[in-house]
């Protein structure tokens, strides 16, 4: 009858949590909480069993008994926000943290953490690294099931066990610094009906560690960069590069991507990690991929549509969905490749450097077709249209020659130095006088 006493003592009273809430092996959450009326509770077994053998010591707490038969249990936060696992009172016995409803009032779901990186938990929107939801004292029912019909009113003190997380108004609630690994705020030990039976976290030093934390991945709009000159010398293919933000929450930082490029066929074209996922880690704290065919990951076509998809792992070890990112399309065919040269390139005033245009288009097949256009800058202010064109410079100087090539898709150009030198100095014979 003791435990029924204190449930009942429970009701109205001010519950706080203490000391470093901090889990068994596969529970993140360890530590103490602390209630005027029924002493501690335990959120996980490793609280009193360090090297997790289940017979207590003192390896985290130096008040904890010694030599005592314990079970393994944990409260635990994965990185979907939804709390699961129990934990143990030596006076009202287990506490719930993922019971089922129905539930008192609002919000109708059991106890969740609102990760930013997240929109999918129950509580999402309730506010960042907030908590809401309900727990539920196991002690009101008469099985070891925590659930089903619950004790005679008599029996539990009129107390239906639940113990809510946030107060609808923001009166009471625990939130989460992702930094300091630290719950902190107050909970109420019963529904909204009556009575003060608030529950405090407190001191939590690691409770979460970063590996539970969730890692989430925003892909931005593909950029087509520079087709006149793209990356790889005389090897040309669209210049894609894919780029995306990381958020991983407490300190996490990338430590790796992954990201898939699909063609309108179906089929994987490009893969930044082929060998596997998550074993590629060189340079993938990088927030940016440049698709480069000379990298190995695979390549590109011009004249196709082509979707991806990117995951991102944290420096703890947690990894993010697969997210889509927008669809791009590649140019029809390939820019042109403008290209010339001239004779001489160093030479006196008055005399004429002949330009010789080597520039290439292209179309759709790929094969070398005519430019629509040429367009010649010699630097001194005088142009041509002309393919190859001859040019008479009058003054000394290096002049810059800019040549544009253009056609159904843009102008690329080519640049080369024309040096002209002074001229040589004229003399003339004087016959001497005497």
């Amino acid at each position: 009858m003791l435990s029924v006493i204190i449930v009942a003592l429970i009701v109205g009273s001010v519950l706080f949590f203490s000391d470093k809430i901090m889990a068994g092996a596969s529970d993140n959450i360890r530590g103490w909480i602390w209630g005027e009326n029924i002493g501690w509770i335990s959120s996980n077994s490793l609280n009193c069993d360090f090297d997790g053998n289940r017979i207590t010591d003192t390896g985290n707490y130096s008040e904890c008994p010694t030599g005592t038969a314990s079970v393994d249990y944990g409260v635990n936060v994965p990185a979907s926000g939804i709390f699961s696992g129990y934990g143990w009172s030596e006076n009202i016995g287990w506490i719930n943290f993922a019971p089922g409803g129905p539930y008192p009032s609002a919000p109708n779901y059991s106890a969740c953490l609102d990760w930013p990186a997240l929109t999918s938990e129950p509580c999402n929107g309730f506010g960042n690294y907030a908590v809401s939801g309900w727990a539920r004292a196991c002690a009101v029912f008469p099985n070891s099931s925590c659930s089903g019909a619950m004790r005679p009113d008599a029996e539990r003190g009129g107390w239906d066990g639940w113990i809510k997380l946030a107060g609808n108004s923001g009166s009471y609630g625990v939130s989460f610094d992702p930094v300091a690994g630290i719950f902190s705020g107050w909970v109420w030990g019963g529904d909204d009906s009556s009575g003060e039976a608030i529950i405090g976290w407190s001191e939590v030093n690691g409770v979460i560690p970063p590996a539970s934390y969730p890692v989430q991945v925003t892909p931005l709009p593909p950029e087509g960069g520079n087709y006149c000159n793209p990356s790889g010398g005389s090897k040309y293919y669209p210049p894609i590069t894919l780029s995306w933000n990381f958020d991983g929450g407490g300190g996490n930082t990338q430590s790796a991507y992954q990201i898939q490029v699909i063609n309108s066929g179906g089929a994987t074209v490009v893969d930044s990690c082929p060998s596997g996922a998550g074993t590629c880690t060189l340079g993938h704290g990088s927030a940016n991929f440049y698709i480069d065919p000379l990298s190995g990951y695979g390549s590109i076509d011009f004249n196709n549509t082509y979707s991806w998809r990117i995951r991102v792992w944290g420096s703890s070890g947690s990894v993010s969905d697969w997210v889509n990112g927008a669809n791009f399309s590649t140019a029809s065919h390939r820019w042109p490749n403008a290209s010339f040269t001239a004779s001489p390139t160093n030479t006196l005033p008055n005399r004429d450097v002949v330009f010789t245009n080597n520039s290439t288009c292209y179309n759709i097949a790929g094969s070398s077709v005519a430019c629509g256009s040429y367009l010649w800058n010699f630097g001194d202010g005088a142009t041509s249209n002309a393919t190859n064109p001859v040019h008479l410079y009058t003054a000394k100087g290096v002049y810059n020659v800019q040549l544009n090539a253009t056609d159904g898709l843009g102008t690329c150009s080519a640049n080369a130095n024309i040096t002209i030198r002074p001229p040589l100095p004229s003399w003339q014979e004087v016959p001497p006088t005497f």
